[in-house]
Formats: structure tokens, sequence, C-alpha cells
């Protein structure tokens, strides 16, 4: 079922595919087919994503098969943005074209995407926004030039030549302009090539570069003419109107837009039919008046017939001035009373058409403001995500660890109370495994507290309490205590210096170094050493931990302090890390008013600095 679902999209996709290539020739697109498109795109965009939503449910398709009704999906889905910009749906096509752009698959098929491009750039220009429909239709002309798609390509830089030249920037318009011309006719491209030779013609004018806007116009009809697109040559002969009008040639210029009128009449092109006679009208008011006056009055029945109301208030205008002029007052009295209401309405409408875009523009703005809002909120939740999976990550890390270092001294409790059971023990060996077992007791107390106070740390609560703490006392309880494990693995562990007081709270101080040294016989390779140093230096207590260790690199200096920032040696005797020792090192001793860092080691191995202000 899902096969033939998604070759039955697949074929319907492309006879919908094949419509929008001919949305995309502006002269061939009717507001029809565009309707038809909307519909079709509509219908399409649903049964693809009611296929792979199926095709979710029961996986009943292989990887290429996905891919392809994935692909359909995007297709559809690019079509219906497409459909909804040219039917005037600007804002709908716009928020789905932005949403479009954040898809995943969008970014790994540039024809799509660049297809998205020039959508949002319609969109932004149907809606006054020039300067963002440039932006998109630039990034748009990328994707194709970089996949040689250019029958699109020329049809999206004539667009940028249009909006240029709406700008002002007539020179950077002809570029546009000239560049699609050029590439039309290597590619042999003859569907858009009137519009763009009419283009181009138009920013020569604009630029006052008569002869080549001459030679832009006669190849813009001799195109149309040879492709059957009669009905651009009404734009072509309005162009000679305004190019004879520059030259002064006033008959010229009559002639060219009675041609314009008549090729537009025959193409039931009427707004350009109403253009042309006013043009006309305007320029016969000085020689011939009545001719003037006769063309007036076609256009204003002409544009009553279909409620042209800009044309109305020209023909209006000019008939109020004719008469006038002749010295009918009267008559010249009603045509500025009928002026007059024509103005009122082009007003209101004009009011009316700037409070709905500026509707338009704010639902918009809105729109945009709401979806960055949802970008940083998927930010923040992604981030408390991460920090809930390292926070998880930690606390069986630390499960795991503590059970680990609580095994020696329970089993320790669990063989001396098996001992005691017996009832065969002496007094004296009963006090010495009383002793045991306080000391067992002790440790597992300390690896308790030690536990307790890393997630302390890692959730910022940890308190210190600064008091005077000698730091060699420190360093040599726990050399001691970390004899055992040093000695397992032949390492030859010393504390050097004198006694140094240091302003510290006891437990983090111990805490610190207690990690320092056992990183150190955990990395160091067996037969190797460790020294503890304590020293002095100006106002600071100093205790260094240098091992003959694999050493540092660098780079791995830069995260050690960082939460799991692991370097790339590994513990010697399969002994655990979580990643968070030094992490801790450094929180603790900040807290404490000092600082923790690696040394350069000259003699190899690794060197870690504590520093901490002395006790007064």
């Amino acid at each position: 079922m899902a096969h033939r679902r998604a070759e039955a999209s697949r074929r319907r996709l492309d006879t919908a595919q094949q419509l929008l290539d001919l949305i995309w020739q502006r002269e061939q697109g009717s507001r029809t087919d565009i309707g038809v498109g909307l519909d079709v795109a509509r219908a399409l965009a649903e049964e693809a994503r009611a296929a792979s939503r199926e095709r979710m449910e029961h996986a009943g398709l292989g990887e290429e098969e996905a891919e392809e009704l994935a692909l359909a999906v995007l297709r559809a889905e690019v079509l219906l943005a497409i459909c909804l910009a040219l039917s005037g749906n600007e804002r709908e096509a716009v928020e789905a074209g932005m949403a479009l752009l954040e898809r995943d698959g969008i970014q790994r098929r540039p024809l799509l995407r660049a297809q998205v491009f020039n959508m949002l750039g319609d969109g932004h220009d149907l809606i006054e926004r020039p300067d963002t429909a440039l932006d998109f239709y630039r990034r748009a002309a990328d994707d194709l030039r970089g996949i040689q798609a250019f029958d699109q390509l020329i049809a999206v830089l004539g667009k940028i030549g249009e909006v240029c030249s709406r700008l002002a920037d007539d020179q950077v318009a002809l570029s546009h302009f000239e560049e699609a011309i050029a590439l039309a006719e290597r590619e042999g491209v003859t569907a858009g090539l009137p519009w763009l030779f009419l283009d181009a013609a138009q920013s020569h004018l604009n630029l006052v570069q008569l002869d080549r806007a001459r030679v832009r116009l006669t190849e813009s009809e001799a195109h149309a003419i040879a492709n059957g697109h009669r009905h651009v040559l009404t734009h072509v002969w309005m162009k000679r109107g305004e190019l004879s009008v520059q030259l002064g040639r006033v008959e010229e210029a009559c002639a060219a837009y009675e041609c314009a009128s008549e090729e537009a009449q025959a193409e039931e092109q009427q707004y350009l039919c109403l253009a042309a006679l006013i043009q006309l009208a305007e320029l016969r008011v000085a020689e011939k008046p009545t001719v003037a006056e006769a063309i007036a009055r076609r256009v204003l029945a002409s544009a009553e017939a279909v409620d042209a109301i800009e044309w109305l208030e020209s023909a209006h205008t000019l008939l109020a001035d004719l008469l006038e002029a002749r010295g009918d007052a009267v008559g010249a009295l009603e045509q500025h009373k009928a002026l007059l209401t024509v103005q009122r309405r082009l007003l209101i409408e004009e009011r009316q058409g700037r409070l709905a875009h500026m509707e338009m523009q704010h639902a918009l703005a809105q729109a945009e403001r709401e979806r960055a809002w949802l970008a940083r909120e998927r930010r923040v939740l992604a981030e408390l995500n991460r920090r809930r999976v390292e926070l998880d990550r930690t606390r069986r890390d630390s499960m795991a660890t503590a059970a680990h270092d609580l095994r020696s001294p329970v089993t320790l409790v669990q063989m001396v109370a098996g001992s005691l059971t017996l009832g065969v023990m002496t007094p004296q060996r009963v006090l010495k495994a009383a002793e045991r077992l306080d000391r067992a007791a002790g440790r597992m107390e300390a690896i308790i507290d030690r536990h307790l106070g890393e997630e302390a740390v890692q959730l910022g609560r940890a308190k210190v309490h600064l008091q005077a703490v000698d730091l060699r006392g420190v360093a040599e309880r726990l050399v001691n205590a970390a004899l055992p494990m040093a000695t397992s693995k032949a390492l030859d562990i010393a504390v050097e210096g004198l006694t140094t007081r240091v302003q510290a709270d006891s437990v983090a101080a111990e805490q610190v170094v207690d990690n320092l040294l056992t990183n150190a016989v955990k990395f160091t390779p067996p037969s190797g050493w460790i020294r503890v140093r304590v020293s002095q230096e100006g106002a600071d207590g100093i205790v260094e931990v240098h091992d003959s260790g694999p050493g540092l690199s660098l780079e791995e200096r830069d995260r050690l302090f960082e939460p799991y920032g692991r370097g790339s040696a590994r513990p010697t005797a399969g002994e655990t890390s979580s990643g968070l020792g030094l992490y801790i090192c450094r929180r603790l001793t900040e807290e404490m008013g000092g600082q923790v860092r690696v040394r350069e080691s000259p003699g190899g191995g690794a060197c870690f600095q504590v520093r901490l202000p002395l006790a007064r």
C-alpha cells in the first residue's frame, strides 16, 4: 500500500512540477495556472505527509524509497509555498518558506533550497521589503549557479535586475539583465528573452543610453514575434514612445503609443491600452486639443467599464484642463467634481492598502519574533537537556566510584566482624580488631563525605570555612594514606618541604591535594616516582604534585579543569576516572581564594601546583 501511494504521489508531483516550470516563466503563468497549482500543491503536500506518516507507523519502505518519499514531501511543500506567494498569500508563503529552511533535508538539496529562496524573495518583494528580497534572490542565484540550473537562474537574475531598477540602481540592474541575456542566448533559452531585452532597454533609458535602448527594443520585438509572444509587443511600443519623447520626436511617440493601444486591445490588455491612450492624449494636448479630448473621453468610458480608478483620475484631470482651456467652465466644473470623488476613493483605498500592509508587516514581524523566541527556547532546552544528561552521568559515575571505594573497608568490616563472632580472640586482638573497625568506619565516612562534597561542588553548593591549615601536615597524611596503592605499583612517593600554614578549609584542602595525589598514582606507570613539595612564595603557600607519568600536551591543559575534561592518558592499573577531579579541585581552590594550574615540567611527567594565601 505504501509503495503504491509513494508511486502515485511521485507521478502527480511530476505533473505539478511541470506546472511550476510554466509558472517560473512569468509570461506563461496565468492566474488560473497559479490557482490550479495552489490547489494541486495543497493536496500533494497533505498526501505526501500522510504517506510519510504511514511509512513511519508501518515501516513499509526501504531506505532508498524512504528517501524518495521524504523528497516528495519536501517538493510538495516547496511547491505549496511558491504557489502561496504567487496567489497573493505573502505572509503565509514567507512563514512556510522560513520553516522549510529549518528542515534538515532542504540543506542537502540545492535546487529545492534555491526555489525556497526564490519564493521568499517574491514574498518579501510583494510586501515591499526590497533589500530582504534581494538577499534571498541572490542566495537562490548562488545555489542555481552551483548546480547549473540555467533556466531558473535566468529568471532569478531578471528578478534581481527588476528590484535593483525599482531601487533606482540602474547600472547594477542593467548588469544583471545583461548577464541573464548572455546566459539565455548561450543556453538557447528563449521563453523569457523578450522580457529581458525589454528590461535592459528600460535600464538604458533610465541611464539616458538611448541608442542602446533602441537596439534592445528591436531585439525584444524580434524575439517576441519569432516565439509567438505578441503580448510583449505592447510593452515594446510603450517603451518606443518613451524613447521618442526623450528624443523630442512627438509624431514618432504618438505613432508608437497608437500601435501600443492597438496591440493591447488585440491582446485584451485593457490596462495597457488605457495607459497608451492617456500618453497619446497628453502628447496631443498642445497641437490637437480636440483629438486629445476625444481620446480622453474614450479613456474615461473604458476606465469606467472596467473600474480602472487610476485611469479615471487621469482622464478626468485631462478633460478638466482641456475644457477649462476651451472656456467651458460648466464642463470643467463637472470634471473637477468627478475628479474629487475619484481622488477621495483613491485616498480611501490607499489608506486601506497602507493599513493592510502595516498589519501584514506587523504580523510578519511578530511571526519572526516568535520564531526567534522558539529558536532560543530550543537552544535553552537543548542546553538544559545536555546538562541533565551530564548530571545523570556524573551521579552514576559518582555512585559507581563510591561503591568501588567502599568495597575495601566494607570487606574489612565483614572480615573483622566474622572473626569477632567466633569468640576465640584474646582481649588484645579484640582491641586491635576494634581499632581496625574504627579506621574502616573512618575511611567509609571520609569516602561518603568526599562524594557528597563532589556533588555539592558540581551543583555550586560547596561552602568553605577558612582557618589556618598546615599544608605540610595535609600532604604527609594523604601520602601515608596513598602508600598502599603506591606500593602495589612499586611507586617511589615522598613529601618534601617545610611546614607551611595557609588560610584554607581543612576538608577542602585535603580533597584538593587528595585528588591531585590520587591522579598521580593512577596515571604514573609502575616503578615511577611521585614528589609532593610544600613551599612558600610571597604571600602564598604552595603545594606541588609532580610525577613521572606521560605528561600533558598544551591542548589538554586548556580543558583539564572543565567538567569531564580528560586528557589522552589512561589509568595504568585499570583505576576508574570520572573526569571531574580537576574540575572539583579548581572550584574548591577558587572558593578558598587560591588557584590551581599545570606547571611546566622540564624533567617530564605532569606537575600540578596549588597556591593558597598564607595564614595571617
